[in-house]
């Protein structure tokens, strides 16, 4: 495949993923409201683990399974940021 067909591709993944994302954001916000008029903490570990978990059930590549723990890892900072 091309350099021009592979960024073609990504282009569209990343406008899918891209809107997901702030959906995803806006969920957070959301949630953060939430867990102060239950006064419930920000940072749920046994949640954050359970979706980490979820990522070694898809059999990616380890070098991609790496990648998306990271991924993972600063979304929830970044959600635990709106949150807040």
């Amino acid at each position: 495949m091309r350099i021009e067909e592979i960024r073609e591709k990504i282009d569209e993944i990343d406008g899918e993923l891209m809107p997901l994302l702030a959906k995803r954001f806006a969920l957070a916000k959301e949630a953060g409201e939430e867990k102060k008029r239950l006064a419930l903490p920000v940072t749920d570990g046994a949640r954050e683990k359970k979706i980490l978990d979820k990522i070694n059930g898809f059999g990616f590549a380890t070098d991609i399974e790496n990648v998306l723990y990271n991924l993972y890892s600063e979304i929830f900072i970044f959600s635990k940021e709106l949150e807040e």
